[in-house]
């Protein structure tokens, strides 16, 4: 029988092509990423989110960078954000997200062969407006400014968030002028009719207590947040006049109703209908003084921040009914203030 004859030249041919193949696939060699778990510092229409390029395999990352969509599986196809090349950590705001949405985000890194991604995380943005109950069950509004959630009424809690009750006075018209860390809400003048559209007034230990007087999810606000509402208000034309610089957002912050009337134009108590246009809604709830007096009632209002000014003062926010600005004030912390809460 005739033997076939093996084509030597042939197989080492195919064995090369083989090997070749092999070689360019090696090439292939994307980089390591090691995501963030979750996202950060989410509002209604921002967040952050991040990861670290750990290794470049060799092959110098040229684009790295976050993307977005609502689906499970972004790719560089859908919303990006780059932050620059190379390894190491990289952070990353995403903007005008839609509010109450679902969205899945996924970091991403570029070599000369390929893009590698991270493992999408899953995150949904905060609601523009909503509601939210303390341990009392009474039920606040609440809108979104910039990138803050402020409620829209004062707190009108009689208890810690523990469910501890918040002590008040055996008299509401009782002397603190020397008390030690008096720890004590009150509504105006004593009268519990007065809560439903004033809310309650604090004295700043009451605030500051480790139990918090918030509901869960949300804190008395510092003076550096109330800073930040302020700062927001004016470059974004909320000032009486329009204008993008000083302090003139008083309109702005005060209700439609319940304010003195006053010639100044730009004040509160000038031309009630025109204010308002942020939808933050304060009222002029007065304060209690340290005397036991109750004072300024649709005059103007005093809000206590978590912010110590000194031993005894701490600051506090708020408007009359004949001022252009928000005010910022150190006053004796045996004041009874009214609260405003933003969400954590």
């Amino acid at each position: 029988m005739k033997q076939k004859l093996v084509n030597f030249s042939f197989l080492f041919v195919v064995f090369l092509l083989l090997l070749s193949c092999k070689d360019s696939a090696s090439e292939i060699i994307l980089s390591t990423i090691t995501p963030q778990l979750s996202v950060s510092n989410i509002t209604a229409t921002t967040a952050e989110y991040g990861a670290t390029i750990t290794d470049d395999k060799g092959k110098t990352v040229t684009v790295r960078g976050i993307c977005w969509s609502r689906n499970i599986n972004p790719t560089i196809k859908d919303s990006v954000k780059v932050s620059g090349s190379g390894i190491g950590f990289f952070s990353i705001q995403m903007k005008n997200l839609i509010p109450n949405t679902s969205y899945y985000v996924r970091a991403f890194a570029t070599n000369s062969t390929g893009t590698s991604y991270g493992g999408a995380v899953n995150f949904v943005t905060l609601s523009l407006t909503g509601t939210v109950k303390d341990i009392d069950g009474n039920v606040y509004n609440y809108i979104t400014i910039g990138s803050q959630a402020w409620m829209v009424e004062n707190l009108k809690t009689t208890k810690y968030n523990n469910g501890d009750l918040i002590g008040t006075t055996s008299s509401f018209y009782t002397d603190l002028s020397y008390a030690v860390n008096p720890k004590y809400q009150w509504s105006y003048n004593g009268d519990e009719n007065n809560v439903a559209t004033y809310g309650r007034l604090y004295t700043w230990y009451t605030v500051t207590d480790s139990r918090s007087i918030a509901p869960t999810g949300w804190h008395v606000a510092s003076d550096a947040e109330w800073a930040s509402l302020q700062n927001y208000l004016i470059v974004n034309g909320y000032n009486y006049d329009k204008t993008t610089s000083e302090n003139k957002i008083a309109k702005s912050l005060c209700t439609t109703t319940l304010w003195n009337t006053s010639y100044n134009v730009g004040a509160p108590g000038n031309d009630l209908t025109k204010n308002n246009a942020s939808g933050f809604s304060m009222v002029a709830g007065g304060y209690r003084g340290v005397d036991g007096s109750y004072y300024i009632l649709k005059s103007g209002t005093d809000i206590w921040t978590t912010t110590e000014s000194s031993t005894y003062y701490g600051c506090a926010r708020g408007c009359g009914w004949q001022d252009f600005n928000l005010g910022a004030n150190n006053l004796n912390k045996n004041y009874g203030f009214s609260v405003r809460c933003v969400r954590d």
